[in-house]
């Protein structure tokens, strides 16, 4: 399994992003309408340079988000795991 590039639409805007070859008018012309910016630029293998289109603020907006989602998700499984460990204390100690 191969890890995506550092410039691609899944690392730079979660997928809602657009990447055109250089050479191709057309894709650039439908990102700018749709009102993607170009976030990033890589160089193929074959030498041909590609743009990654992205909303505007879209990369730093998205990863504030999972950020923020990921340190409730780890505060609600902290007070769980107390709260069942300190509940299971109790009912030994009862002998129920």
């Amino acid at each position: 399994m191969t890890t995506p590039h550092l410039c691609s639409v899944e690392r730079k805007c979660t997928g809602h992003g657009m990447t055109c070859a250089a050479v191709d008018r057309a894709c650039a012309e439908k990102a700018r309408s749709d009102g993607l910016e170009v976030t990033c630029e890589r160089t193929e293998t074959e030498g041909m340079t590609v743009f990654v289109y992205c909303p505007p603020g879209g990369d730093t907006r998205d990863s504030s988000v999972v950020w923020i989602l990921l340190v409730v998700a780890i505060g609600v499984a902290v007070v769980g795991g107390m709260l069942a460990f300190v509940i299971s204390r109790r009912r030994v100690r009862s002998g129920t």
